[in-house]
């Protein structure tokens, strides 16, 4: 009879997936022969399924359609993992594994990076934006998420609802101070890409003078 803590077996799965980890986009065949060995001992494994989404999602840099294609399918994997749906039916974040809450947020956000670039998903990402709000109130998942609002415009060429977002984040209590830079080179990089000469020549003045890193001496 089991009496505490993880079996022999399970302490070596676990080595194995933390082990996969490591691999280089080189490895990809000597990945997925491991995976798939683990996969049959153990399916629906969450942190093993996380850990494929994340070597995929670390080697493919060019994403085709097929690769996000890809990335999401993966990703559509590990959310149908048992622990990760029901974090994703509770009505609060206060219960459930810290691991798990992670690998849902960095799941949900690797979808929803994935979706950005699919011209017939804009309301998919922005369900699951809206989901990730929940969630996590990072510094550094909120500018991801700010980034993504501003590029799924973008790639459905609607810059101007793209500033219009980041207007509306500029002048919000939650990023006025914390994300005010990450704004500002946003909105550069879209007016500069719409050729504003003058919009640009101003919000290049405003980054210069309220964000620079050097000071004139007194």
């Amino acid at each position: 009879r089991r009496v505490h803590g993880p079996s022999l077996e399970e302490i070596i799965r676990d080595a194995k997936i933390k082990w996969l980890s490591t691999l280089s986009n080189e490895d990809q065949e000597l990945f997925e022969n491991t995976f798939s060995e683990l996969n049959e001992k153990f399916p629906k494994n969450t942190q093993l399924l996380y850990t494929r989404l994340t070597f995929y999602a670390k080697k493919y840099n060019s994403k085709s359609r097929e690769e996000v294609l890809k990335i999401v399918t993966l990703a559509d994997q590990v959310l149908a993992c048992s622990s990760i749906e029901q974090l994703r039916t509770q009505t609060t974040s206060t219960t459930g594994e810290q691991a798990d809450k992670d690998i849902l947020v960095n799941t949900l956000l690797y979808k929803a990076e994935g979706l950005s670039k699919l011209p017939e998903t804009e309301n998919m990402v922005f369900l699951l934006l809206k989901e990730l709000k929940k969630l996590n109130k990072s510094e550094e998942l909120e500018k991801r998420q700010l980034k993504l609002f501003v590029d799924n415009y973008l790639i459905r060429q609607k810059p101007a609802s793209a500033l219009k977002e980041l207007n509306e984040a500029k002048s919000g209590k939650l990023h006025a101070n914390k994300h005010a830079l990450t704004i500002s080179n946003l909105r550069l990089e879209i007016l500069t890409q719409l050729d504003w000469s003058v919009w640009v020549s101003n919000e290049q003045t405003i980054i210069t003078s309220q964000f620079s890193t050097s000071y004139p001496l007194f």
